[in-house]
């Protein structure tokens, strides 16, 4: 008896891990692309957080262009605007462990994952492992190339398509930030009329007056609605999937 239950508890458990909620809901809303076939010749993500990148790798698979803020945490909506700004210094800046593991640029306040795991670099009694400066090398070098090859897309005549979460502060603070964040996308990019748009996305469940956020905002510019957004804890699994899976598929426009 003691085997069967054993047995059983290992079945459970590799069910458990295969058949999770994210793999559930993108087989009841089975859409998948090309990233190459879509009608933007790049689709970034600006964050705040991986959820827009996760809902990405469900449509693409990984296979889509990976850029600076892909899989990032922006702590500071004014210091992620200063980094947009200042994509050359992020080889320069003062880097440091955060206690669930990410590795946070201390400038912009911006968390970045580590190739090495968070037991890899904290100890049990919360002090640091030698491992920590190769960790933050690695990680400088990663983020100054992928700082280096967004600068690049503001210097080609492409189409892209910028996704970015926002959660409700208050409606004029948000209107100025995503102002803010538009006037700061066109000027950075290095020829006229360029060919691109950004898609806020909000969540039902914390933003309290959608249509006054959607009647100010700025010329290309469109905001996208799901149901709710995941727990930071689990960007991965968590939220409304399928809602954003209907929401890129409206925007994306593949072939």
């Amino acid at each position: 008896m003691g085997i069967i239950i054993k047995f059983l508890k290992k079945k459970y458990k590799l069910l458990k891990e295969k058949y999770t909620r994210r793999y559930i809901y993108n087989r009841i809303y089975p859409y998948n692309a090309n990233y190459f076939d879509s009608y933007w010749d790049e689709i970034i993500s600006l964050g705040f957080n991986c959820e827009v990148s996760a809902r990405l790798v469900d449509i693409f698979g990984y296979n889509f262009n990976h850029f600076l803020f892909t899989w990032s945490y922006e702590y500071d909506r004014a210091s992620f605007l200063n980094a947009l700004n200042e994509l050359g210094n992020f080889s320069n800046n003062d880097y440091s462990v955060l206690p669930w593991g990410m590795i946070q640029n201390n400038k912009y306040l911006i968390g970045f994952h580590s190739r090495y795991t968070k037991n890899e670099l904290i100890n049990d009694d919360k002090t640091l492992t030698p491992i920590v400066p190769l960790a933050i090398d690695e990680l400088k070098s990663r983020v100054k190339h992928l700082a280096e090859k967004l600068e690049c897309i503001f210097t080609n005549d492409k189409k892209v398509l910028f996704v970015i979460k926002l959660e409700y502060t208050n409606l004029n603070n948000d209107i100025d930030y995503i102002s803010k964040l538009n006037e700061l996308i066109k000027k950075k990019f290095t020829y006229k009329n360029p060919k691109y748009k950004l898609l806020v996305v909000i969540s039902k469940n914390n933003y309290p007056n959608p249509r006054l956020l959607s009647n100010n905002l700025p010329k290309n510019v469109e905001m996208g609605v799901v149901n709710y957004f995941a727990a930071d804890s689990n960007t991965s699994d968590g939220g409304d999937i399928i809602g954003w899976k209907k929401l890129l598929k409206k925007h994306i426009k593949c072939k």
